[in-house]
């Protein structure tokens, strides 16, 4: 009996501790968010736009929201695209079947404070109360306009010669970077050029720096001609400065001269023909003899150990106290006898030349460069004409000097 009465109060303790304890609680299960494409961190242009895919699912309760921050803010609505379409908020209120899950392309157009990083940030919430949220950095870094000139003929993009006071033509491509370009200036040697020297798509312009405005702001093709300088060495800088008061130049260094006079034809004749002839003066273009002191160039003469038909040498060579080059690696930019309109491309293409005591035989367009009497020519050979039964073999030739 005693052992009755000391189990009893056990079990009722025992049963009395049960009967104290809660309950488990149950957590419901939240939401769920994440990148489907895109969502690392990014570094663009200020205002460049960037996209990505992200998906939720709805866990006990039902989603109710997404919202989409910039550095824990709301974001203009204009900067946001969803499935090709603009929301009324960026606290977007679900809807439909989007609030068991949803999958949006979303395009966001970064914000315009250069050189500045924010964070980006998609939150859903369920009818719980529950969230979830992701998100990454978008580095903005400004972006230099730039400015590049046109390389092609008829325009420069390269140093080089013109005659003093004459027109030379370029043209200049124009793109905005971060910010819009507000003005366009040309200067020689540093300093302003005068507008009476300038023309741009046709017109003179009102003022250098020229003001950009409408769409030059944004881009710009500018077809120019600038008047050169009278003489000497002169560098000339195009520059664009933007909003921010940066700047960028391109610039080509001009050389200005003294127009060439030229000959369009003189003949110089086979030496091995009649006497009195077989050298030419290249100032007068008359056919002088091969032993005359007017001589600038004189031709090689005759093969006597070959048939006439084949017995003209066809080389030339200086005349008295001439002397011939022929143009060298060091010759000027696009060094060409059509693009040459200065004496002193001329001497410049001589002094680089090199020396030599007669050519090879002779071809058409070759080159010669000839100095006499501190007068510098260039010639070229424009035809090389054979006879078969006589000596009356000659050269036509172009001179500059």
């Amino acid at each position: 009996m005693k052992r009755i009465l000391y189990v009893l109060p056990f079990m009722f303790a025992l049963l009395m501790m049960q009967s104290c304890e809660e309950d488990p609680v149950v957590q419901p299960l939240g939401p769920d968010i994440g990148f489907t494409a895109g969502g690392s961190d990014l570094t663009l242009a200020p205002g460049e736009a960037f996209t990505i895919q992200i998906s939720a699912t709805s866990g006990d309760g039902e989603l109710n929201s997404l919202t989409i921050t910039e550095d824990g803010g709301s974001i203009d609505v204009s900067r946001i695209s969803i499935n090709g379409g603009q929301p009324g908020s960026s606290a977007i209120l679900l809807i439909g079947t989007q609030r068991t899950g949803f999958t949006f392309d979303i395009t966001i157009i970064a914000h315009t404070d250069a050189n500045t990083t924010k964070t980006y940030a998609f939150a859903v919430a369920d009818a719980n109360n529950l969230t979830d949220q992701i998100s990454f950095n978008v580095t903005t870094e400004k972006v230099a306009a730039t400015l590049a000139f046109v390389e092609e003929a008829p325009y420069f993009w390269m140093d080089a010669m013109v005659p003093g006071n004459q027109l030379f033509r370029v043209k200049l491509l124009g793109d905005a970077g971060s910010s819009q370009m507000n003005s366009f200036t040309v200067f020689q040697d540093d300093q302003a050029v005068s507008v009476d020297r300038l023309e741009i798509n046709g017109s003179q312009p009102a003022e250098n720096p020229i003001i950009l405005t409408g769409t030059d702001r944004d881009t710009f093709n500018f077809d120019m001609f600038v008047r050169a300088h009278a003489s000497g060495l002169g560098s000339y800088a195009f520059e664009i400065a933007d909003e921010d008061g940066e700047t960028m130049r391109v610039s080509i260094d001009i050389s200005a001269g003294t127009l060439v006079d030229s000959i369009k034809t003189v003949l110089l004749l086979n030496a091995g023909g009649p006497a009195g002839q077989g050298g030419v003066n290249l100032v007068t273009g008359a056919s002088v003899g091969s032993n005359s002191p007017d001589a600038h160039l004189i031709d090689k003469g005759i093969d006597l150990d070959l048939p006439m038909a084949t017995n003209w040498i066809k080389k030339i060579g200086p005349g008295q106290n001439a002397e011939l080059r022929i143009p060298g690696a060091g010759a000027p930019e696009g060094f060409s006898y059509e693009t040459t309109t200065t004496k002193e491309v001329i001497q410049a293409a001589f002094d680089t030349g090199d020396v030599i005591t007669e050519t090879d035989v002779v071809s058409v367009d070759d080159l010669l460069l000839v100095k006499k009497d501190d007068i510098y020519f260039l010639v070229k050979v424009s035809s090389v004409n054979e006879t078969m039964d006589n000596n009356a073999d000659f050269y036509e030739l172009e001179v500059k000097f």
